[in-house]
């Protein structure tokens, strides 16, 4: 007991464990994504979760009380990481009137994000799951033309997004 004290207190206040990284929201969904990029869509279980991020699977359940509510998370992280893509990508477009530059500036950021951050859009077989993800991306859609961006920005950052996503799981790359 005295021990586990003494190890408690030698850590920074506010640390956190790889344990408890692992059992918090995010950590559970990291481990999530990792399952979708490597087994794909039809390995995601929230047994698997549990087990791969080394929890019971009530304490996957306490989080995400269904796989719906599971994958519908993934899909939020997805479509919030599209949209940081979107506004980097005005941003190079209102910098800059030379289209290569910013279809530079968008494919270096896309190729710098994690591959298992969309993967759920590679994995995603289920029609409900394909529908809210849909859903979504429309609605953000919907969002960034109310807020002034152009329609040819999304639609060079979604095909940017699933192009660089595709070379990276097919690991294309030309030399």
């Amino acid at each position: 007991m005295l021990e586990k004290q003494q190890r408690r207190a030698k850590r920074p206040k506010g640390s956190a464990t790889p344990d408890a990284a692992r059992n918090s929201r995010g950590g559970i969904l990291s481990v999530a994504e990792a399952i979708l990029a490597e087994r794909g869509g039809s390995a995601l279980t929230i047994d698997a979760v549990a087990k791969a991020a080394g929890l019971s699977k009530g304490g996957v359940l306490y989080h995400f009380p269904s796989k719906a509510s599971l994958i519908e998370a993934l899909i939020d992280r997805s479509i919030a990481a599209i949209d940081a893509v979107f506004l980097v990508a005005e941003k190079g477009r209102a910098a800059s009137e030379d289209t290569t530059t910013s279809y530079a500036v968008i494919r270096r950021h896309l190729e710098r994000q994690p591959i298992e951050l969309h993967s759920c859009l590679m994995s995603l077989t289920n029609a409900s799951a394909l529908e809210t993800y849909r859903r979504k991306l429309l609605e953000l859609a919907g969002q960034r033309v109310a807020a002034g961006i152009e329609r040819a920005t999304m639609d060079t950052v979604l095909i940017m997004l699933f192009g660089v996503l595709g070379k990276r799981l097919l690991r294309f790359e030309l030399r």
